[in-house]
């Protein structure tokens, strides 16, 4: 079936799905078509703007980036509509209205397209690489169980991890800002966002995910205790929605990483070794708005490498507001600027040269007003309201100390460089330390092991990976020690003198763009060698064990009796979408169109 039909298709059943629910469907429908209604919100207006401008000018694998960011972007307005409008016309109404409208134009839309929508076979790959990731991770959150320790733990808002990290449920008070047309420092919305205020984190995430919760929910939580009912897959606050809704934002960074490799078979086949990699998979399901960040950093970055200097300084500030760790990555896109280069060319001694900062004084100025065009109404609009979280003391801190002396807080910074860097030191050296622990039971060992899977590098990539191609990652070095250097040792440098607050590695508190920027390079530097069917099926079965055995020991089984059929539906998503993946990594590989071996 031609692409465009199988889109028309989809567009159609999310269409239909938003309003599954009153038809008295069995909740598996339900869920499946607004999975799909939310895939399409999140990628089809981006793939019309892909359609459009193909109609004018030729056809360039970096055009493909508007997929990953137009979709967000249009949704958090729709949101930032409906909040502001919310006192003339119901949020609901105006966020459903323009949820229909946008699924019904896209599915006209796809109608009246040529068969391959304008795309390459490639392109149309790994539009499958990303539908397979966010059903993956839509398979995991479907699921009734989580692990031993899991906060909240069985209830709607449970987060499938045993440690104490409540952010996945952080952006959803955006939905209940715009629910209750309740200004962001209003009584109402501080009491939410206690101990901490609206401006601690960005608001693009939420917004964006709020337009799907409120076309899938019969109501919006309108207090913190809600967050405390009973889990069901289908619940009424739209809250499975939102999860499927980061997802697919997160998942999108597939789209820019795809194009930075070239758009060829290999690029292809990294994408789906990224989409495979534990710690990318993690952060999906776990819906950390940090992965959604790391999107629009990647397109950013495309936009700046492809000389839309205006455009990528909007989207640097854009990933900010998703969240502020994206600070770490836009502190490297001027350096970027000046060395004016095909990211596999980049020149360090180009940054030692003065007249290379004056021929980029165009482009630091034009990518600068795009950052200031957003950055400078945030800025301006939280001025003035006190933020006691204090997250500019973490600089000082040493695990978690405040005003720590000097040795101490040296000696920090080297357990935190060599936990994320080498395998099972954060385990054997700090399996003990309060952030591994759950908070109202003992820690089970087997599934704090499980945390180096998104803690540490070697093996949020993958130990499989990381054991049979730690050689590329030589190469990679020896090839592009510009890019590495500018795009992945600085951001995580700053990070390293920035994070004080524990010693257990540096993965998730910021470094999700800067993963992404490694497996690029990684990946590039593994053209020469194809991967092999054994390896691709001990990939998969890594990441199957890292999902599901932790959930088995922890609960005898992986299947609850109160949801089995959701439970069934969910298993088979997560392990029909790994073996898809997997097995999309070798055919496209070997593909006799391909200009060179894929990794």
């Amino acid at each position: 079936m031609s692409p465009s039909r199988v889109g028309a298709i989809l567009f159609f059943i999310g269409l239909l799905g938003t309003n599954a629910q009153r038809w008295d469907l069995p909740d598996e429908l339900v869920l499946l078509a607004s999975l799909v209604g939310v895939v399409g919100l999140f990628a089809g207006p981006g793939l019309i703007v892909v359609g459009r401008l193909r109609r004018a000018v030729p056809a360039t694998p970096e055009q493909l980036v508007w997929v990953a960011c137009v979709g967000p972007i249009l949704l958090a307005a729709i949101a930032l509509l409906a909040w502001l409008g919310g006192g003339i016309v119901a949020p609901r109404l105006i966020c459903r209205g323009a949820v229909v409208i946008v699924l019904g134009f896209c599915f006209f839309w796809s109608l009246s397209q040529p068969q391959d929508l304008r795309l390459s076979r490639n392109e149309q790959l790994v539009l499958v690489v990303f539908v397979l990731a966010v059903t993956l991770a839509a398979g995991r959150s479907l699921h009734a169980l989580g692990v031993h320790g899991e906060l909240y733990g069985g209830a709607v808002t449970k987060t499938m991890v045993g440690d104490n990290r409540s952010d996945p449920r952080v952006p959803y008070l955006i939905a209940m800002n715009v629910a209750g047309h309740w200004g962001p420092y209003e009584q109402q919305s501080a009491a939410l966002y206690s101990p901490y205020v609206f401006h601690s984190r960005g608001p693009i995430a939420g917004l964006a995910a709020t337009p799907a919760a409120m076309s899938w929910s019969r109501e919006i939580m309108q207090s913190i205790d809600q967050m405390g009912t009973p889990f069901k897959p289908l619940d009424p606050f739209g809250y499975m929605q939102y999860r499927f809704s980061l997802i697919a934002f997160a998942a999108l960074s597939i789209i820019p990483f795809f194009c930075l490799i070239g758009g060829t078979p290999a690029a292809v086949v990294a994408s789906a070794v990224y989409a495979l990699t534990p710690f990318f998979v993690h952060e999906l399901y776990f819906t950390w708005a940090k992965q959604s960040s790391a999107t629009l950093l990647l397109c950013g970055f495309c936009m700046l490498t492809a000389r839309r200097f205006v455009l990528g300084g909007v989207l640097a500030g854009l990933a900010y507001l998703a969240h502020p760790a994206a600070a770490f990555t836009i502190l490297a896109f001027p350096l970027v600027l000046v060395m004016q280069a095909d990211w596999r060319n980049m020149q360090l001694g180009r940054l030692f040269e003065p007249r290379r900062w004056w021929e980029a004084r165009r482009p630091l100025l034009a990518s600068g007003l795009g950052l200031a065009a957003i950055l400078g109404p945030w800025k301006a609009f939280t001025h003035g309201h006190f933020d006691s979280s204090s997250f500019a003391d973490y600089v000082f801190m040493a695990n978690g100390v405040p005003d720590a002396p000097i040795g101490t807080w040296l000696m920090s910074r080297v357990h935190s460089l060599a936990s994320t860097v080498l395998p099972f030191y954060s385990y054997m050296n700090f399996s003990g330390h309060v952030i591994f622990k759950p908070f109202f039971v003992p820690g089970l060992k087997p599934v704090m092991f499980s945390y180096q899977w998104f803690y540490t590098l070697p093996a949020g990539v993958g130990l499989v990976w990381f054991v049979l191609r730690f050689t590329a990652l030589r190469r990679a070095w020896q090839q592009f020690r510009g890019f590495l250097t500018t795009m992945i040792l600085l951001p995580g440098a700053a990070l390293l003198v920035y994070w004080g607050a524990t010693s257990t590695g540096l993965m998730r508190e910021g470094l999700h763009a800067t993963f992404a920027f490694l497996m690029i390079a990684w990946c590039a530097a593994s053209v020469d060698r194809s991967p092999t069917r054994g390896m691709q099926i001990a990939r998969a079965l890594e990441l199957l064990l890292f999902i599901w055995l932790p959930t088995q020991i922890s609960n005898n089984g992986l299947l609850s009796k109160a949801h089995r059929s959701t439970d069934i539906l969910g298993l088979a998503m997560s392990l029909a979408s790994t073996a898809l993946l997997a097995w999309l990594a070798l055919k496209a590989a070997r593909s006799p169109h391909s200009e060179a071996a894929a990794p």
